[in-house]
């Protein structure tokens, strides 16, 4: 899930402003970044991640 979302961004036209993420998604993020001791990912590469029901798995918006 985390390639995938740093992929998005690095394809994005610009930086976006947050990313917003399903419930699953940020469980599933959770448990890739343990590795790299981080308990809670807040953000990924400087942008801000969001629970959102908005969201099916994660999204970037502007």
């Amino acid at each position: 899930m985390l390639g995938k979302i740093k992929a998005a961004i690095d394809n994005s036209p610009g930086k976006p402003a947050r990313i917003l993420v399903s419930e699953k998604a940020f469980q599933q993020l959770e448990e890739e970044m343990r590795f790299v001791y981080v308990s809670k990912p807040k953000t990924i590469m400087g942008i801000p991640v969001e629970v959102s029901d908005q969201a099916e798995s994660f999204k970037l918006e502007f």
